[in-house]
């Protein structure tokens, strides 16, 4: 406590000393610190010195963040545990990839495009293709950036490639995607951005790499909706296969939450699309068959096969029903795609009454089967779906594109624990881990 030393009225109470107060010694308005003869300031304790120590740590330990804004980079960073708005200007001294023939023809082919299908199996560069595909779009003057949702590591990668370079050859020398200036986001996941903040400049290319799972969220995945909506971004989808069941939250929000939309209860009546590119990218389209394919195209073009999923499963697929029984004693039918022995079964009946008694199959399935020879899957009509996805998928695989160089394997020793090299041994000498 800083006090006056002759007037009383500076209590321990009242006393301030830097505060204005009436002096009875002087008769006037003082202030200790600059006008009182006998303001005498308190001399610092031990206990004082100790707790101005321990506010001082506690200032030092957790300091507040600040929204992060994109900063400058033109040259290669070591990787962050944690990305960071980055603002990257293309650099003429530094090398930069060149599409290879394969994925200059799907450049060719969509530069212009708003609905894209790259079906490309891994190695084949489908990140890349994109990336060009976007660049030109933009230079073009049709987007005005890039929103790319990916797995989880997946979306860093993203991220960490187009920021930092391509280690194309193995050598240290970073080869830059892009060859305009962009800034760039990484949002969600491990090694992401806990949030999507705001872009430092509006007259470049924007590119945000999403983690898939911020749409399984409660609310996370709303910024980057309203983001998207905002402006014209092409929005893409890595491994689309993560859409494949179309009854799934997320695969409802990619699906319908940049479009414009209208629902009577949850059947959807018509679906357009916000801004029109949109690109989807696997390597695997038919995981479990045709049926993954409705969702996919259904994010690239709403209404794409004119059908909803249920009316494509029935017409794409072949099924026969099954009863089970369910646990309140009564029984229900279910449908499950015909087997080999199904389709033996039902390729033997002398017409479709007795197939549809026996095996619970459709007309259609029944006249697919009888014009087979053999089995060939629980599928149908496949030469029709073909042709309905030529216009805007691409499929390729390693084997087509020849002017790819080889590929390059990289050997690493990784040592084992006492525990991993007992199972291994025991999986060597029995082929059985216990």
């Amino acid at each position: 406590m800083n006090a006056c030393i002759f007037c009383k009225h500076c209590d321990k109470e009242s006393a301030n000393a830097d505060k204005e107060m009436d002096c009875t010694l002087l008769g006037t308005k003082v202030t200790a610190l600059k006008s009182c003869p006998g303001f005498k300031p308190q001399e610092e304790t031990d206990a004082d010195k100790k707790e101005k120590e321990r506010l001082l740590n506690l200032s030092t330990e957790k300091p507040v963040k600040e929204k992060k804004v994109a900063a400058h980079s033109q040259v290669k960073k070591p990787r962050k545990k944690s990305a960071e708005p980055m603002t990257v200007y293309y650099d003429p001294t530094r090398p930069h990839l060149v599409p290879f023939g394969h994925q200059q023809e799907a450049l060719d082919k969509y530069k212009n495009a708003d609905d894209i299908a790259l079906f490309f199996e891994m190695g084949c560069g489908k990140s890349f293709t994109t990336l060009a595909i976007a660049q030109a779009k933009y230079q073009a003057g049709q987007i005005k950036g890039l929103l790319v949702v990916a797995p989880n590591d997946v979306h860093r990668q993203w991220y960490d490639e187009l920021v930092y370079g391509v280690d194309k050859d193995h050598d240290g020398v970073m080869w830059q995607e892009m060859t305009i200036d962009f800034q760039a986001q990484c949002v969600g996941g491990r090694g992401g951005q806990p949030e999507l903040y705001p872009f430092e400049r509006d007259d470049i290319f924007k590119f945000v790499s999403v983690n898939v799972d911020t749409f399984s969220q409660p609310h996370k995945w709303e910024d980057i909706v309203y983001w998207a909506n905002n402006d014209n971004y092409m929005i893409a989808i890595d491994e689309a296969t993560v859409i494949k069941n179309p009854d799934s939250k997320r695969s409802q929000r990619l699906l319908y939450e940049f479009n414009n939309t209208v629902k009577r209860g949850k059947r959807i009546i018509s679906s357009i699309k916000k801004h029109p590119v949109r690109a989807v990218l696997t390597g695997t389209p038919v995981t479990n068959g045709p049926m993954d394919l409705w969702s996919i195209m259904e994010f690239v073009h709403p209404n794409y096969f004119g059908r909803n999923y249920y009316s494509f499963r029935a017409y794409y697929g072949m099924f026969t029903k099954l009863t089970v029984e369910t646990s309140y004693g009564s029984s229900r039918d279910v449908d499950v795609l015909l087997t080999e022995k199904t389709w033996q079964g039902i390729h033997n009946c002398n017409d479709y009454t007795e197939a549809s008694c026996l095996f619970g199959c459709s007309e259609d399935t029944y006249m697919t089967i009888k014009h087979q020879d053999h089995y060939v899957g629980p599928y149908k009509h496949a030469d029709e779906l073909k042709k309905l996805l030529e216009p805007v998928a691409t499929f390729k695989k390693l084997t087509d594109c020849v002017d790819m160089p080889s590929v390059q394997y990289i050997e690493r020793k990784v040592g084992m624990n006492p525990a991993q090299q007992a199972a291994y041994n025991s999986m060597k000498k029995d082929l059985l881990a216990q």
